[in-house]
């Protein structure tokens, strides 16, 4: 892992587990509050003449974002007091920014950069790791698919209700018997299956995210729905990023998990997964770059708090 550059390190969040953030930090402060108030006065001897520049003043005074009252009298020479009340307000972000800096320095926080560092490693510590996004190899497959049907596999037509055949007493004036209402096209099995693992996908309330760190070893984000939006997703296409949470599992050399274990076709075993996978590789048309959905030992798996820049 690179080291921090001197000075202030900003962090900022791309997934952030709000309620995993804010217990931590309430464990160690005794508490959280996302706002404060700071009053500071100022007394001393002014010229009669700066009162009529109080905003000027204020802003000499760093009292632009605050209160500012003055007390004089008809003397040449007033006692004049300033004071300011500014109301600070904190973000997830930066509380998370203030937690993660605590946690460095007390080295409450275990970072990972080879697979040497995983013999000592137990379920539940506390770890950072930096890797590239690989995202869920099946995911970014079922995403593209449902992405491109609509353009090469009809939708099934709308039906509408025939409309009524007019009656008359005169056969000869009865209305044309309505035109029956053309049936759609079967749907393919696979485009079938297609569908209906990526809605599993979308519904699943978590996400398999896989990252490999620089030397090659393989980590395994399980990421929460609620905080894994659309825009979390885009963010996370191709680029390297810190991932800090909870150790939930070791693999060795022989464990592996399936990324498509939130999925129907998980229950099919890892030959399955491989081949649907295979065979949207093979497509000449198509130049889809994603990794192995079989993750094998060495690796971990976590429970993030932040995925970060």
């Amino acid at each position: 892992m690179t080291s921090d550059p001197p000075g202030y390190t900003l962090a900022h969040p791309i997934y952030l587990d709000v309620p995993m953030m804010v217990s931590f930090l309430a464990a160690i402060e005794g508490g959280v509050s996302v706002s404060g108030s700071e009053t500071s006065t100022q007394a001393g001897s002014q010229e009669k003449t700066l009162a009529g520049k109080l905003g000027l003043k204020a802003k000499i005074l760093g009292l632009a974002d605050g209160e500012a009252s003055v007390e004089g009298s008809t003397h040449k020479t007033d006692e004049t007091t300033f004071v300011s009340q500014t109301e600070r307000h904190h973000t997830a972000a930066s509380l998370f920014n203030i937690l993660i800096a605590y946690l460095r320095e007390a080295g409450q926080i275990v970072e990972i950069c080879s697979e040497d560092d995983l013999a000592s490693l137990k379920a539940g510590q506390l770890v950072e790791l930096q890797g590239e996004s690989r995202g869920n190899p099946l995911e970014s497959i079922l995403t593209f698919a449902s992405a491109i049907f609509p353009y090469v596999v009809p939708d099934e037509p709308a039906t509408t209700p025939p409309p009524p055949n007019p009656r008359s007493g005169n056969p000869q004036k009865r209305g044309p018997a309505p035109a029956p209402t053309p049936a759609a096209p079967p749907e393919d099995d696979t485009v079938r299956m297609i569908r209906m693992m990526a809605a599993d996908m979308q519904a699943a309330p978590v996400h398999d995210l896989l990252f490999e760190t620089s030397p090659g070893l393989r980590f395994i984000a399980v990421t929460t729905s609620e905080f894994y939006t659309p825009a979390t997703s885009e963010h996370l296409r191709q680029g390297y990023f810190r991932v800090v949470g909870k150790v939930t599992r070791v693999l060795a050399g022989t464990d592996s998990i399936n990324l498509a274990r939130r999925t129907v076709i998980g229950a099919g075993g890892s030959a399955m997964v491989e081949e649907l996978i295979s065979s949207f590789r093979d497509l000449d048309s198509l130049s889809l770059d994603v990794a192995d959905p079989i993750v094998s030992g060495p690796a971990l798996q976590l429970l993030p708090m932040a995925i970060y820049l």
